[in-house]
């Protein structure tokens, strides 16, 4: 649903759109409980149901999608419902994405003023299919082993 199939065909679009609003809500539904009853909090449900309510282009596709994919790279919960739910192909990728594609994505999104949501989409689409278990930027990956090595009293 993140990535989709072609939404070219009216069937596809409609069963992706459905998906995707119902999956944007359960998120709105999410942020009360995660950040409690605040005016921050009921503001930004207002701004992820407005999202979800939109008509559908290609482009406010797009934004829901990023919206989606933002909301599984910052929000533990979100993560890990995608990550215990679905298919086991749903939820290796929903690990991937949340574990090495969005830490590696979101903070270059974010700098860009989160302007180009399907360049987003296009690069964890790319990076989590054909990069699969790739190391991303000098991320290590055993931290530990990183960690203890750069220490100068480190055995050697």
């Amino acid at each position: 649903m993140l990535m989709g199939a072609p939404l070219g065909h009216a069937q596809m679009h409609q069963a992706a759109t459905c998906g995707l609003n119902a999956h944007l809500r359960a998120v709105a539904d999410l942020i009360p409980r995660v950040y409690g009853d605040c005016g921050a909090s009921h503001h930004a449900v207002l701004e992820v149901r407005s999202i979800a309510d939109m008509n559908d282009t290609a482009e406010r596709l797009s934004c829901k999608r990023a919206l989606l994919l933002f909301a599984l790279g910052t929000e533990p919960a979100a993560a890990a419902y995608w990550q215990t739910h679905g298919s086991d192909a749903s939820r290796q990728l929903a690990n991937d994405l949340t574990t090495r594609v969005l830490p590696f994505l979101l903070p270059r999104y974010l700098k860009n003023n989160c302007q180009a949501p399907e360049s987003l989409l296009h690069m964890a689409l790319v990076l989590s299919q054909m990069w699969q278990g790739e190391q991303l930027g000098s991320f290590p990956t055993n931290p530990t082993v990183a960690s203890s090595s750069a220490s100068p009293s480190a055995p050697r």
